[in-house]
């Protein structure tokens, strides 16, 4: 078995023959499909890393598409010794999304000539050009579940910046994303009187687009009981933003959508950019803005400018993008001028009242999404955004308690 990575070189040169087939009808779910089980066992046997029992053990924790999942969308293709190795980052290295923005980084001209063809002609495409379809063009190394660390921590001074690091994908939320995020939380929590402050912002033109598409297309084939659990150990790892002893400032340096705006609203202080667009859900949000303003903008699904974030009370001040995290830097400094006892006295108090009920308002949220996850209006939502459409909901149905012995 290969040790060196994801299979690098070797994994590469054994199968630059390989070729891979589009299959529509998987595309939503898992993206390309092998052309034949054989050439998929070598992917999981030669790109077989350090982090395949992990993620073995963990996959359904973390909501990785595991074999469930797999089987839903490609039938039988792998044996039963194969099936623990599936919930592998390794599968998420051939997913359609990985190959567009590989294909779009690093072949602009054939990126170009591949968004100019009609759809019909898009499902051939990749069928006649091999590259960066056969594993040989692709740097297992570079993609993002490998060494990028999918949140950053530097200090600047004695205030702490978290950056959330996954800019080609508009740094949606992963779970990895969330695993590392509270691995640091803990880590400036344990180091804590090195700092004053903590800034948290996006690397690149996003802060966040919000929940990661592959993980919420998973949910579509997992069951209530384990979407739930899935969803809570999820948020939890984002919410642990709320156990910083020290004021947290959320610099919004671009786009915060959906569960992206949802973390800016742990912080205690957001900067935002004036051009800069978002909506919002959660806990947190009516004792931001109050009850109408947060039921006219769930119910709405409204996206709002920086402008009007801070019309609405989400924005503590608006600056030019460029200016966002010096701005979020120079506030961070202002809340923490006075004594620190008395800083972290104070936020403790401000925080139990912001937090009061946040821990029922989760668990009933997570229940609702995963009703919401077993709905056809959520399969279409999340199908309309793949395909980047106007969702066509379905009037009729009717909503459901999911529950499960």
């Amino acid at each position: 078995m290969s040790t060196d990575g994801l299979g690098g070189n070797k994994l590469r040169n054994q199968n630059q023959e390989a070729r891979l087939v589009w299959k529509p009808d998987y595309e939503l779910k898992f993206g390309l499909v092998p052309q034949d089980g054989d050439f998929h066992n070598h992917i999981i046997t030669k790109a077989s890393c350090g982090f395949c029992d992990r993620y073995g053990r963990e996959g359904k924790e973390r909501g990785f598409p595991d074999i469930e999942g797999a089987e839903s969308a490609i039938g039988s293709l792998l044996p039963d010794a194969k099936r623990r190795r599936v919930g592998c980052k390794v599968w998420e290295a051939f997913r359609t999304d990985h190959i567009k923005r590989h294909l779009e980084t690093e072949h602009p001209v054939k990126w170009a000539e591949y968004q100019n063809l009609s759809t019909e002609a898009k499902l051939r495409f990749f069928s006649q050009n091999p590259i960066s379809l056969d594993g040989s063009d692709i740097d297992l190394h570079r993609l993002p579940f490998q060494k990028v660390p999918p949140v950053t921590l530097e200090k600047v001074g004695a205030i702490a910046i978290l950056k959330l690091n996954d800019p080609t994908r508009l740094n949606a939320l992963t779970s990895d994303m969330g695993i590392r995020l509270e691995e640091l939380v803990r880590e400036i929590i344990d180091r804590v009187d090195e700092f004053s402050a903590v800034v948290l912002t996006g690397e690149g033109r996003a802060f966040s687009a919000g929940g990661d598409l592959a993980f919420l297309q998973a949910r579509i084939h997992d069951t209530a009981t384990r979407n739930s659990a899935i969803m809570r150990a999820y948020y939890e790892r984002f919410m642990s933003l709320r156990k910083l002893p020290i004021p947290l400032v959320a610099a919004l340096n671009g786009a915060a959508l959906g569960e992206g705006m949802c973390i800016s609203l742990f912080a205690d202080a957001r900067v935002i950019a004036r051009e800069a667009k978002g909506m919002a859900v959660t806990h947190y949000l009516p004792k931001l803005v109050g009850p109408d303003h947060a039921a006219h903008l769930l119910l709405s699904g409204k996206v709002i400018s920086g402008e009007e974030a801070l019309i609405f009370g989400l924005a503590t001040k608006i600056v030019d993008k460029e200016d966002v995290l010096k701005a979020a830097l120079a506030l961070a400094e202002e809340m923490t001028a006075g004594s620190s006892v008395a800083t972290r006295t104070l936020l403790r108090t401000l925080r139990m009242h912001q937090d009061a009920g946040a821990e029922i308002a989760l668990a009933r949220e997570v229940d609702c999404q995963a009703t919401s996850f077993a709905s056809a209006d959520y399969q279409e939502g999340v199908n309309a955004v793949a395909e980047k459409r106007k969702p066509m909901f379905n009037i009729s149905e009717h909503y459901h308690e999911t529950t499960e012995g």
